[in-house]
């Protein structure tokens, strides 16, 4: 070792070099620049400590300051509108959009975009689903941050900007990561069998429309149609009459791509909604029969377990448990397993 570099014992103090630090540098650089020269002076260590403190308490602040969302409906008018749910997941509505929180349970939490564009910064929670519907859109997380927009039209346009989205449209799964998006133009339908009606058909009307082309022994609706209504009295609120169609679509459809979803939201529909867990439990299975490698079966084996320990039904309890244990050791529902059946 020469003398110059027994001398130099910078290596030994600095610090390593990388790129957060770097940012880091450049920005006390600009600020440095951008502020008259001031007298330079030392802050005593106490000061430092004290400042340090009262900026962490006040971005602490500034966080908890996001308002809770209280009711159901969320309007945005000139200017963006930020909420937080109970679970620490925020909104940022944009200008002038419009959504409402349709449903909240331990398990999901669904909020419909009515109008315009909305972030959704959502908390990790494995025990929970997170749902955002958009017209024939649905897009289902645990945790993640994403941005959903609904134009004029009815284009509907999903951008994840970190983690993992499932998005489903008209039955159809496609998992979106970080950095992409899709875009969805609305369908646009022309009915043949009758003329145009000014007045909007109501899901009631529709049902008795379908009844009355059975009668006159004309074509059964097409998979998606009939999907989609029951998707429709859904987002209506009307479980029983979604459970109805949810069924019917089975009984017509059982081949069709879209009877696995079609049984798990009809599982979905007689636990939540209609207190049937036994009915539940076999909707659940059959989802699971018809699509076992679905997104939402690992879901599905979850609420099959909780739907046999509403029935009471203790051995089948047991037995779901342990088959969700050994085919999900890491997975969402991990916890609420092990302390499920007893």
């Amino acid at each position: 070792m020469t003398e110059s570099e027994r001398l130099d014992r910078r290596a030994l103090v600095a610090p390593p070099d990388d790129a957060r630090r770097d940012d880091d540098n450049w920005v006390a650089i600009d600020a440095r620049l951008a502020t008259p020269s001031r007298p330079r002076w030392i802050a005593p260590a106490g000061l430092v400590t004290v400042a340090a403190a009262a900026l962490l308490a006040f971005v602490a602040f500034g966080r908890d300051e996001t308002p809770a969302w209280s009711g159901t409906t969320l309007v945005a008018g000139g200017t963006s509108a930020a909420v937080a749910l109970e679970d620490g997941s925020e909104i940022v509505a944009a200008p002038g959009a419009r959504l409402e929180r349709t449903s909240t349970s331990s398990d999901e939490v669904r909020v419909a975009l009515r109008d315009g564009s909305a972030t959704f910064e959502v908390a990790r929670n494995p025990a929970r689903t997170f749902v955002v519907e958009a017209d024939d859109v649905e897009v289902r997380v645990v945790g993640t941050r994403f941005v959903v927009r609904r134009e004029l039209g009815g284009v509907v346009e999903v951008r994840v900007e970190r983690g993992a989205v499932d998005l489903v449209v008209r039955g159809e799964v496609q998992r979106l990561r970080a950095g992409e998006s899709r875009r969805v133009e609305p369908v646009a339908e022309a009915s043949v069998d009758e003329p145009p009606n000014e007045a909007e058909e109501t899901p009631q009307t529709k049902r008795a429309t379908r009844a009355r082309r059975v009668e006159r022994g004309e074509p059964r609706e097409e998979p998606r149609e009939a999907f989609d209504a029951a998707r429709t009295a859904r987002r209506d609120g009307s479980a029983r009459d979604a459970a109805e169609l949810y069924e019917r679509f089975l009984r017509e459809f059982p081949r069709d791509e879209r009877a696995g979803l079609a049984a798990f939201e009809l599982g979905r529909l007689r636990m939540d909604s209609l207190s049937d867990p036994r009915g539940a439990a076999y909707a659940f299975t059959r989802a699971l029969e018809l699509a076992p490698r679905s997104p939402f079966a690992e879901d599905a084996r979850a609420r099959l377990v909780d739907a046999y320990a509403r029935a009471g039904d203790d051995a089948s309890c047991e037995r779901s448990r342990a088959r969700y244990l050994a085919l999900h050791p890491e997975g969402r529902h991990v916890e609420a397993m092990r302390r499920a059946c007893d």
